[in-house]
């Protein structure tokens, strides 16, 4: 995957002549703090790989290896250290390689490195790792730091199907390092060097030598639109900045270990839902106050984060005596990705039970909806299509669920879960269509009727907060297991990693998690594309035709309908989708469940 030769200026050709390949695999995992990326990493972090080219070693140091890889250029003379590394391994192991490559980096003549660098095109962000390896090989090696951004195919006659479908893939990032006392190279570098190859283009490269590493991203992003032509297609706001969010919250305000807690007496899940049947189908569509909604923020918007803007639309209809109507025209791709195929009635119309008998074409001649506002209240039909309004109305509820007066904290939470639980499981009615995939999907995997449901989510979410560690899922999953008797768990996660160091056979070989000591882990589908390296959120992934939009659709709402039917939760409330799953089984349960959130609380 690296790069192709270029022939480049200013840059003087440089042949490479000897090359060693290692393939190697790591064995050891050990607990990283939740900062990282993928919250838990290979002992190579330490320096350490446990299996090369095919063959079982004991822990072995990175840098001892490499000789072994390099011949000699005449007889008699010994393989000498590389004057090129080059690097391709997942983003939480290259800290531990450049650990293994201590002896290397710090020897008189340090070898050049060129490491893949994993990024988000759509955010315009370095992988977290990749920052602190670029910090790194600054201030600990005294390297200077470039950016390479490469190309994809550009000629005709060059483009398959395959090649085709890649080029809607942001371009590869790598890091070039350059140490003072190797090989002089002559490199000015303020602004991006154009790198040719013949008469082709064949890269940029950008200085990144003494930036700090506060903004180090905002350089990068500069340097990512000024030089990518197809920068539009890949969903990249110009403006946008993202800010990574950790969370610190004590235990017990995010979870509830302890056993199901049911709701005190008021109006059940079924009586809201009847209520919900009456204000969402008024008798004369064309006179009664309607509410359209379009998708929200459909760029980035996942199942999970769209399913939550639809509750609080159809809270506040239902709270202001209007019928919520999905405007099935608007744009989203988990909804324009199947209209040809898989959702020609619509997103909401194929998978849910029909929400109104209200459409978008009962506004009367001349009508216009008027955008949601606490100014606008009053209008016959108002609409929503952003997230700017919603969040004024998270919080609001009828007398009859609110808490009672002095109720404290705690009380007021479940309160408002147990208001939108009920809106949400009326929202995510499975249609018949969608309900016989639920029973296929549970045939197929033969999932026994009691089981626990986790949630791990990975891919592009490392934007927003940082993942966390395989770990915390399986401690937390035992706790609730014991808690409900329940041995046999859902596992529903995009990472095929995850899958398979999830139900993988218990060996007891180095670095094996030893699976679910006491749990059978089930899976549904899961993705096979590895998500970090496509660089653009799903939606986008989808707009670009890279992912399909009814093959996505019915992983996730598949999983979503089987959580609903769990005995317990383990998830992250960072995630929307968590969310979701925990209000459907809250609501199928008319109480609080044995539920535990390893990073943020659970808010509408």
């Amino acid at each position: 995957s690296a790069p192709q030769p270029l022939s480049p200026q200013p840059l003087s050709p440089y042949p490479i002549t000897n090359v060693g390949v290692l393939r190697t695999r790591i064995l050891l995992p050990i607990p990283l703090p939740t900062d990282r990326i993928w919250g838990s990493a290979p002992e190579c972090l330490r320096g350490y790989i446990g299996s090369v080219n095919d063959q079982t070693l004991k822990p072995t140091a990175l840098d001892s290896l490499i000789p072994r890889t390099l011949t000699a250029r005449s007889p008699g003379e010994a393989a000498r250290s590389p004057d090129l590394i080059a690097l391709t391994v997942p983003p939480d192991e290259v800290q531990g390689v450049l650990r293994g490559l201590g002896k290397a980096l710090n020897a008189p003549a340090p070898p050049r490195l060129l490491i893949h660098c994993d990024y988000d095109a759509q955010a315009g962000v370095l992988e977290p790792m990749s920052e602190e390896v670029i910090m790194r090989l600054q201030q600990s090696y005294g390297y200077r730091i470039f950016l390479y951004i490469g190309t994809h195919w550009r000629q005709d006659n060059h483009r398959g199907e395959k090649e085709d479908k890649f080029r809607y893939i942001p371009p590869p990032l790598y890091i070039l390092a350059l140490h003072p006392s190797s090989r002089q190279v002559r490199i000015d570098a303020s602004e991006p060097i154009q790198l040719r190859q013949g008469s082709e283009v064949g890269g940029h490269l950008f200085e990144v030598s003494g930036v700090i590493q506060e903004r180090l991203n905002g350089a990068f992003k500069k340097f990512f639109i000024a030089v990518v032509p197809e920068v539009e297609r890949f969903g990249t706001n110009k403006r946008m900045f993202f800010k990574r969010i950790a969370f610190d919250l004590p235990l017990p305000i995010r979870s509830h270990l302890r056993a199901l807690q049911r709701f005190p007496l008021g109006p059940t899940i079924s009586e809201l839902h009847k209520a919900l049947d009456y204000s969402q189908n008024p008798e004369d569509c064309k006179k009664a106050p309607l509410l359209f909604f379009r998708y929200v923020n459909p760029e980035l918007s996942g199942h999970g984060s769209m399913f939550g803007h639809v509750a609080v639309a159809l809270s506040f209809a239902h709270l202001h005596g209007r019928a919520l109507v999905i405007d099935e025209s608007a744009s989203w791709p988990f909804s324009d990705g199947c209209r040809t195929k898989g959702c020609e009635n619509g997103f909401m119309a194929t998978y849910f039970r029909e929400l109104s008998i209200c459409t978008p074409q009962d506004l009367n001649p001349g009508e216009k909806p008027t955008t949601l506002a606490r100014t606008a209240e009053r209008e016959r039909v108002l609409v929503v299509s952003d997230d700017t309004a919603l969040p004024e109305y998270r919080t609001l509820m009828p007398r009859e669920f609110a808490p009672a007066e002095g109720a404290d904290q705690e009380q007021e939470a479940q309160a408002l879960l147990r208001w939108f639980s009920g809106i949400q499981s009326y929202v995510l009615r499975p249609s018949a269509f969608l309900g016989n995939l639920v029973r296929e999907a549970k045939a197929q995997m033969n999932l026994p009727d009691r089981y626990l449901g986790v949630h791990i989510r990975r891919g592009h979410k490392w934007v927003e907060t940082p993942a966390q560690p395989l770990e915390e899922y399986v401690r937390y999953l035992q706790e609730l297991s014991v808690l409900t008797k329940t041995s046999n768990l859902l596992l529903v996660t995009e990472d095929q990693s995850v899958v398979d160091a999830m139900t993988k056979p218990r060996t007891g070989g180095m670095g094996d998690l030893g699976a679910l000591p006491g749990l059978e882990a089930f899976h549904t589908f899961h993705t096979l594309n590895p998500r970090p390296s496509l660089r653009i959120s799903i939606p986008q992934a989808i707009r670009l035709g890279y992912l399909s939009a009814a093959s996505e659709n019915e992983i996730s709402l598949v999983n979503l309908m089987l959580l609903q039917q769990a005995q317990g939760f383990v998830g992250t409330f960072s995630s929307g989708y968590s969310k979701r799953a925990l209000e459907l089984l809250t609501a199928r349960l008319e109480g609080v469940p044995p539920h535990v959130s390893l990073d943020h609380l659970w808010s509408p």
